[in-house]
């Protein structure tokens, strides 16, 4: 950083981010490959999982590299996402107030969410748990939150003449990733990535 930012003298004070989610971000910066370990039952068993990280590490990494403007690891942590609901047909349900709380208006982690909730949603994500946390509490989402996936719905018949459609996530990850300049990648996504 430079100029007139207090951080221009080389030291960036990061008091509200994990010191775990931090050590993902510089093991990614290094290796271009996102490590963690799983620890709960949300997450696929193993100890060191390459690229396979819960939901909720994700999400913690994607909003410090939103934080820090690191487009090619927002598009690694939508990659990695998407490649976790492939395999273990798990949403970010819990995920959805965090991830709309801490990112902007044009946030294309918000398309995402709003995709899955509008393709493949179930009533029982937008209810409130019983144990508060538990899953997010989505009576804290944001009133923009439910616009646009009612936006998406209205777009959108999932039930109608469009049920056999291939859901766009799966289709091509690519239009969830951020283009400054670069070539628009065009891949789907397989279960074997």
């Amino acid at each position: 950083m430079n100029g007139s930012w207090k951080e221009s003298e080389g030291t960036v004070r990061l008091p509200e981010e994990v010191s775990e989610t931090f050590g993902m971000y510089v093991d990614w910066l290094y290796s271009g490959k996102i490590f963690c370990e799983e620890k709960d039952d949300e997450h696929l068993p193993g100890t060191e999982v390459v690229n396979s990280c819960g939901l909720t590490r994700l999400t913690h990494l994607y909003l410090l590299g939103d934080k820090l403007q690191d487009r090619k690891l927002r598009n690694a942590i939508v990659d990695a996402m998407i490649k976790r609901v492939v395999a273990t047909n798990r949403f970010p349900t819990g995920e959805a107030c965090k991830l709309y709380a801490g990112t902007t208006t044009s946030s294309i982690m918000r398309r995402l969410l709003v995709d899955f909730y509008v393709w493949v949603g179930q009533p029982d994500w937008l209810e409130e748990e019983s144990e508060p946390g538990a899953r997010g509490d989505i009576t804290d989402a944001s009133k923009q939150f439910f616009i646009d996936i009612a936006m998406g719905l209205m777009k959108h018949d999932r039930f109608g003449k469009d049920k056999v459609a291939i859901r766009p996530w799966i289709k091509g990850r690519c239009q969830y990733h951020e283009h400054e300049g670069e070539p628009r990648c065009n891949e789907a996504v397989s279960n074997d990535e």
